[in-house]
């Protein structure tokens, strides 16, 4: 077999290798790091929402307002002490915007997350070193974020301590998860890329065998002048992928290197699920409650928010002759009046809005059992994350739905209470309340994370009871 047959012939081989492997690739491991991202956002927003709970930074209003066409990492430059709380309020909110961008807008698929953009990512990913939070680090952000870390650690909020610690563990986790599948995924575009330059260029550089270190640095140098007009103007140069092409193709050691790169190359055939389906059911369920759960503090906020709102309303319409009225009413030992407010919201069942009379101080112990509840599901050092560890798929099922509805009405609720107290407020005491954008914004992004897992447990249910129906075990067909 001649030298170009032989090129031809393991040419030919890695495309149907890589062929195999992009269907592996878009099936499981694609999948996998869209869930690792979806779960570390989940988790910064513990971190970052107790950071600004606490007053150690401020989330920037007007974050949301910012266009992102590519994901990049926000700047993480050397700052003056004297500028550490603007750079710190501006980069954490940044870095939430592009964990955002990264589960809302971006495309996964392998064709989409070529070389560049998992270049991109693990930027981002790794802009703050979650592994070395410590006030030596390197990175300027996280030696920043570090000391405010340790402030909130050694105050006597134990509550905030566990979700941080929680958060931070599981930070650590979903991003090896992560940089495990970008590994993957970039082994898989390197030989890619390889096979195009096999294909497209290197015939123009007309090598020869054996190929020295300086023959392959003249090829190499000789390819930039025509590499465009070869792969296309808007495809990268990396030339050290070039010479891995030539060391494999032109070398003495090129045939042990390709028989590495066609054994990472092969794909095994899938093997049964070892874990047993109730567990991987569970797995989803307890996940989804974890993503709904997550918002617990912003809930707190809004609500106390909310609650100073009520008073300013209540204390500008307290008239002598209503002060009287709940002093008797004290006196004779009755129940105070129960305060109503008409809130409009749209209703996407019938395309139309309506008209609700919400009791505000009803509605204020719902949500703080709800508050109550969250917060323990989103420390899994808890009791009560540990009975939710321990309960059937279908209770957990149960929870999920009931609470979803919960979290659906309250937002709705604090919403439409918001826009009467802001209405009724005199416009010189309208300063003094503090608006709840932000957090019904996470409210219901906790929301759309929860449905989203519930939808993905509800479909794998239904395509499994549709191939009972047929007869058929899953991966028959």
């Amino acid at each position: 077999m001649s030298m170009s047959d032989e090129i031809v012939t393991y040419g030919t081989k890695i495309e149907q290798l890589l062929d195999r492997k992009r269907d592996q690739l878009d099936k499981i491991v694609v999948k996998k790091l869209r869930d690792a991202f979806q779960a570390y956002q989940i988790y910064y927003e513990n971190v970052f929402n107790i950071l600004v709970r606490k007053g150690l930074i401020q989330e920037d209003p007007y974050k949301y307002d910012e266009k992102i066409s590519e994901v990049d990492a926000p700047s993480d430059e050397a700052f003056l002490e004297s500028n550490e709380q603007a750079a710190m309020d501006q980069r954490m909110s940044q870095y939430h915007t592009r964990l955002e961008f990264l589960n809302n807008y971006y495309e996964y698929s392998v064709d989409f997350l070529n070389l560049g953009r998992i270049k991109r990512i693990v930027k981002v990913i790794k802009y703050i070193t979650w592994t070395q939070l410590t006030e030596t680090a390197q990175s300027p952000t996280t030696r920043a974020l570090a000391l405010y870390l340790a402030k909130i650690r050694h105050g006597s909020d134990s509550m905030s301590t566990g979700i941080l610690n929680d958060s931070i563990a599981q930070i650590d986790k979903t991003l090896k998860i992560a940089l495990s599948a970008l590994g993957e995924l970039t082994a898989y575009q390197k030989e890619r890329y390889k096979l195009d330059l096999r294909q497209r260029l290197v015939h123009k550089l007309a090598p020869v065998r054996p190929m020295g270190e300086d023959k392959i640095e003249a090829a190499v140098h000789k390819a930039k002048l025509v590499f465009a007009e070869s792969m296309g103007g808007k495809v990268p140069f990396y030339p050290e992928l070039l010479k891995e092409v030539l060391i494999e193709d032109y070398t003495a050691d090129g045939e042990e290197l390709k028989k590495t790169v066609l054994e990472s190359l092969h794909v095994e055939e899938e093997k049964k699920e070892e874990k047993k389906k109730e567990d991987v059911y569970r797995s989803i369920l307890i996940q989804a409650v974890r993503y709904l759960a997550s918002c617990s503090l912003q809930l707190e906020d809004a609500l106390n928010k909310l609650g100073e709102a009520h008073q300013i309303l209540l204390s500008q319409q307290l008239t002598f002759g209503r002060r009287l009225r709940k002093w008797l009413a004290k006196v004779l030992g009755r129940s105070e009046q129960i305060e109503l407010y008409e809130i409009e919201y749209f209703d996407p069942a019938t395309s139309s809005n309506r008209l609700e009379k919400v009791a505000f101080q009803e509605f204020g112990e719902d949500a703080k059992r709800l508050i109550q509840l969250f917060a323990g599901l989103s420390n899994k050092l808890s009791a009560t994350f540990r009975k939710l560890e321990n309960s059937s798929e279908a209770a957990i099922y149960h929870l999920l739905n009931h609470n979803l509805i919960n979290l659906q009405l309250v937002h709705r609720r604090m919403s439409g209470l918001f826009t009467v107290f802001h209405a009724d407020i005199q416009k010189d005491k309208r300063p003094k309340v503090r608006g709840i954008k932000l957090e019904l914004n996470a409210i219901k992004n906790s929301v759309v994370k929860g449905n989203q897992k519930k939808h993905e447990y509800v479909a794998i249910k239904e395509e499994e009871e549709q191939m009972k129906r047929l007869g058929l075990k899953k991966g028959t067909i």
